[in-house]
């Protein structure tokens, strides 16, 4: 099969699957000691897209690699956590190790067919550094990371370091970058509705969907 064929396969699947991650998103919200009982507002058909695009997308970025399977774990966790940040801020604990445990178990099998495991060392050196990096961020610098945020930190090191350090700062600058940009529009959008900006920028701003991107950039540039 061609990589074309193979993504658009792959959006079909992921887009069938999305109707089992919005209700895993839901359930993810009432574990744990933040839980929260509150329905959230029924958005299927937007999951079930974002999920079959963010297959395909990823497919024909990575091509027909080891890697591949990863790469779908990644967007499908990607979708959900995208979910529930743009919902209700947060990233629950479940969803963040979720995606680091079938990633790391994943990457492992492609270091193995690809003689790679170096690379699997680094991923998880990589994944252990923007860790550390996140949850300095999120205590001193008020760079507007939540927790959640820090807590899926690793799964995009660990992603991008299984590639080289340079994807590393890469991938992670480019996510920032991304969230960066986002808050200037909505200041802009506030501002032209003769809001004010302090009010817009105290507004917090879910950063894992734009992390999830920002991971991807040298993935597709590459």
């Amino acid at each position: 099969m061609t990589v074309w064929q193979v993504a658009v396969l792959a959006g079909i699947i992921g887009a069938v699957l999305g109707i089992g991650l919005e209700r895993l998103a839901a359930w993810s919200l009432t574990v744990g000691d933040q839980a929260d009982d509150t329905p959230l507002p029924r958005r299927t058909a937007w999951t079930c897209a974002a999920s079959g695009i963010a297959c395909a997308g990823v497919t024909v970025a990575t091509g027909l690699v080891p890697t591949l399977p990863a790469w779908w774990a990644f967007a499908l966790g990607s979708v959900a956590v995208s979910r529930t940040d743009l919902a209700r801020h947060r990233i629950p604990d479940v969803l963040a190790l979720g995606m680091l445990v079938a990633g790391g178990a994943l990457l492992f099998i492609a270091s193995m067919q690809q003689g790679a495991s170096d690379a699997f060392l680094r991923a998880w050196i990589a994944a252990a550094i923007a860790f550390v990096a996140f949850l300095l961020l999120g205590l001193f610098a008020r760079a507007g990371l939540g927790m959640g945020d820090v807590k899926l930190a690793p799964t995009l090191g660990l992603y991008l370091g299984y590639y080289s350090w340079s994807d590393l700062v890469l991938g992670l600058f480019a996510g920032f970058m991304l969230g960066a940009v986002t808050g200037l529009a909505i200041v802009g959008v506030v501002l032209l509705r003769r809001g004010r900006a302090r009010d817009a920028l105290r507004k917090s701003i879910p950063f894992g969907p734009f992390l999830c991107l920002g991971a991807l950039l040298p993935i597709v540039v590459g």
